[in-house]
């Protein structure tokens, strides 16, 4: 068998490969500079050429089988394999490099393999398997060598062309192999001890359930995993890995997709059963919790509260307050809030899990004193296991003499945090020496008073001299409409600062008592378009203030047009500034106007109308014609009314606007009268000075001075009166002063002297007797009637023609009143009535 050497160029370039050439194929000169000639598989084709073993075209003569000959070279290749990083040398020390592409070996010689998985290699379960060694007969088939393998030598593998070896080709097939990745599911619930509890839930991986505590999937591919669990008695507390979606809702944990080339990790789930706790209501009460719709509890009945978890917060709005919820275990009181509708909003917190602090109160002693601590209600003699968010509280059981614990009761609890964080707070509890102070007492600003006592006597002042640790109560009354959200008396505790100022809870005694948001008016501010475009203005209120620099009003057709109509409205001529805002009744509306001449014979108009929650509106007026003057305050209430008014205001309407104006002066009134004039609008009488509109109406009166009436028109029980235009009244009041003077009253005595008989007076058909007043030309009538038998009248009076039906006991006559009268005593004979003694 002949095999033909490599053609020069060949070895030239390969001369690492250990394969030889043909020396005549190139002349010496390119050998010399190619370094062949100096190459040991050059050295050993000359060797063979020497010896004879060579054939014309410079091939190796094979020996025959009679002739002993020399084994052929190996010719070796290799397969490839993306996911594996392969390296081949011909020596141990991996020095020379095989070169792939054209490789011949020696029988006895090794070829040396390091393998390594490719870092680009898309999963982690792929790993390096074995190396295959492959035979090719003479046909070029291929066959697995069962003579020659590749074996793993101190971290490499080596392949040995034995020396009988007697095969010319072979081929390196490196092999690896992917693993199924096999992943553990787990999903429990852990109970309030920390024991774990097996679970049933779904697994979900890839879109396909599982119901077994392991899962096999494929290496190369990418996968998401979920669980499914049943929300409505679990819930989620961790999972690993960390998942991606968690859902007490739906009950859905979802994790990260993982890719190929990840690393395979199991799978768990922890779930916690939902819990529940109950409250007793101590009194007949209506609830709403977090929000919902109010339910009643009777007295001694239970509020249950149910599906609950950790950091869930739960809110109670109630119609009363409720003592000892802070005595609950399993859901913690973190605050508590009078609301403006007299109700009271509780809002608590489930602890977490893993906030527990173990309290033993042995474990702390205090210099001169000993401490009681109180936790949910109960004194605490033993160790107690407290979740975060739970409350200590402490208070003092015994103190040596002139010591007290220093800080108001309602200071003296500690939360459970961080171990060391709540272990501090409690070492720092420390009793203080007592010392000489003065507590000053304030009274709310608004909303209120407060009753003070001092050891249980009532402190009057402003403030009070005692010593630090002394307790002090306040007994809070709120205004109509106002509340405290204290119940009861509050106290407070007198601390070691020389000068200091009672507090409630920590807080300033203002923040005790809050108005009713029923009780709170709704303001709405109006300009007129008259007020122009440039005015400047402020408005302060009370928890409200606006301040606007220049007030653009931008009158366009559109605000007065009313397009349901077609026409301009002047009722809608206003622009609108404030919309309805909230604001308190304690303080008065403060409102300042600038930047806006006012020219004579005009004036701002402010009109305040207020409407009470019964829909009661009352209104006023005012004109302000000097805008650099301070504007009088508007009042919701009265001065001094607003603890007992028992009116609610809904609303108060403040429209502004700039009016022709008049100044009112008074009329001088005639002789013996008394002229005023009241604005019909709002019930006050004008003084000179005053400003008002021409057509405001006013009611013109004019009274008599005692003892005289008033004469002429429009006269009622001797008063003139009458309603018209302000510009009316302007243009005739001489007139109607001149057309309306007043005369003198005339007196006169009405006798009953007789005692025979009855006196009945009538004047202007109204009875009158003793000293009256009378006008000139009214009407007096006596009706005289005798009583006494032995009298009759002299003269029959009364009857009908010749005497029919006339009387001699009873007689009715008339006089009319003239000024002769005047200061005298009128008897039976001014009405021409006498009588005689005899029958």
């Amino acid at each position: 068998m002949k095999k033909q050497l490599l053609l020069l160029t060949m070895v030239m370039a390969l001369t690492l490969t250990g394969c030889a050439g043909v020396k005549d194929y190139l002349g010496d000169k390119m050998l010399q500079k190619s370094g062949v000639l100096d190459d040991a598989n050059y050295h050993e084709y000359e060797q063979y050429a020497a010896a004879g073993q060579l054939d014309v075209d410079g091939y190796y003569i094979e020996e025959t089988a009679e002739v002993t000959r020399s084994h052929p070279q190996v010719w070796v290749t290799f397969s490839e394999n993306n996911n594996l990083d392969i390296q081949y040398y011909t020596d141990s020390s991996h020095r020379t490099a095989v070169d792939w592409t054209n490789c011949y070996v020696d029988p006895g010689d090794s070829i040396y393999a390091v393998v390594s998985t490719d870092d680009g290699v898309f999963s982690s379960m792929y790993s390096f398997s074995a190396f295959r060694v492959y035979e090719y007969d003479s046909e070029g088939s291929r066959k697995q060598s069962t003579a020659l393998e590749m074996k793993l030598v101190d971290d490499e593998y080596v392949l040995t062309i034995p020396d009988d070896f007697e095969g010319t080709s072979i081929s390196l097939e490196p092999v690896g192999e992917y693993s199924q990745r096999s992943i553990a599911l787990n999903d429990y619930y852990s109970d309030d001890a920390g024991n774990q509890h097996t679970l049933a839930g779904t697994w979900i991986v890839n879109d396909k359930e599982c119901t077994a505590d392991t899962v096999e999937i494929s290496p190369v591919t990418s996968y998401i995993i979920s669980y499914e669990y049943g929300s409505d008695e679990y819930f989620y507390l961790s999972s690993s890995p960390e998942c991606y979606y968690a859902s007490n809702v739906d009950g859905v944990v979802i994790f990260n997709q993982r890719d190929a080339d990840d690393e395979t990790a199991d799978y768990s789930v922890e779930l916690h059963k939902y819990f529940s706790t109950t409250l007793v209501s101590d009194t007949y009460r209506t609830v709403k919790v977090n929000g919902g719709d109010a339910i009643t509890i009777s007295a001694n009945g239970e509020l249950p509260l149910d599906h609950l978890k950790y950091g869930d917060t739960v809110t109670l709005e109630t119609n009363k307050s409720w003592a000892g919820l802070e005595n609950n275990r399993e859901i913690i009181l973190t605050s508590t809030e009078p609301l403006s509708s007299g109700e009271y909003k509780y809002t608590f917190i489930v602890p977490e899990k893993d906030g527990e602090f173990i309290f033993s109160p042995r474990d702390y002693k205090y210099d001169h004193g000993t401490i009681t601590f109180k936790c949910f209600g109960q004194t605490v003699t033993s160790t107690q296991i407290l979740a975060k968010g739970s409350k200590i509280y402490y208070e003092q059981a015994s103190a040596d003499k002139g010591y007290w614990l220093a800080g108001t009761a309602s200071e003296h609890y500690i939360i459970v945090g961080d171990e060391k964080e709540t272990t501090d707070a409690l070492k720092a509890i420390h009793f203080t020496q007592m010392v000489d102070v003065t507590v000053n007492l304030p009274q709310p600003k608004v909303g209120g008073s407060i009753i003070y006592k001092l050891n249980g006597t009532r402190v009057y002042g402003s403030s009070v001299s005692t010593n630090s640790g002394a307790v002090i109560t306040m007994k809070f009354d709120p205004w109509e409409g106002w509340m405290s959200n204290v119940t009861g008396e509050a106290q407070y505790h007198v601390g070691d600062s020389k000068s200091q100022t009672v507090k409630v809870n920590g807080s300033s005694i203002d923040s005790v008592l809050t108005e009713d948001e029923k009780h709170k008016p709704a303001l709405t501010l109006n300009f007129e378009k008259s007020v122009g475009e440039t005015m400047e203005f402020t408005l302060k209120a009370s928890g409200y203030s606006m301040d606007v620099e220049s007030y653009g009003g931008g009158w366009k057709v559109a605000d007065i047009f009313d397009k349901d109509s077609g026409t301009y409205d002047l009722i809608t001529n206003k622009q609108i500034i404030i919309d309805g805002q909230k604001i308190g009744t304690g303080a008065p509306i403060q409102i300042t106007m600038a930047k806006r001449a006012i020219q004579s014979g005009t004036a701002a108009r402010m009109v305040i109308v207020k409407t009470d929650d019964k829909g009661n509106k009352t209104s006023e007026t005012r004109y302000i014609d000097d805008l650099s003057e301070t504007l009088d305050p508007i009042y919701i209430y009265q001065s001094g009314t607003n603890a007992t008014s028992t009116v609610w205001y809904k609303s108060v309407e403040i429209t502004i606007g700039v009016v022709d104006i008049e100044k009112f002066a008074q009329p001088n009134a005639s002789a013996n009268t008394k002229v005023t004039v009241v604005n019909n609008s709002t019930g006050e009488t004008l003084a000179t000075g005053d400003l008002i509109e021409a057509d405001t109406k006013v009611v013109v009166t004019i009274t008599p001075l005692s003892g005289y009436y008033v004469t002429g028109k429009n006269v009622s029980n001797d008063v003139y009166s009458k309603t018209m235009k302000f510009s009316e009244y302007q243009k005739n009041i001489s007139t109607i002063i001149s057309e309306h003077p007043a005369d003198k009253y005339y007196t006169i005595t009405l006798d009953k002297s007789d005692a025979y008989a009855s006196y009945i007076y009538k004047l202007d058909g109204k009875e009158v007797s003793g000293m009256i007043y009378v006008k000139a030309g009214q009407k007096l009538e006596l009706t005289y009637e005798i009583t006494d038998p032995a009298y009759k009248l002299s003269t029959a009076h009364g009857g009908l023609v010749f005497g029919i039906g006339s009387s001699t006991t009873k007689a009715t006559e008339t006089i009319t009143i003239d000024s002769n009268m005047h200061g005298k005593t009128i008897t039976k004979t001014e009405f021409n009535i006498d009588t005689v003694k005899g029958g």
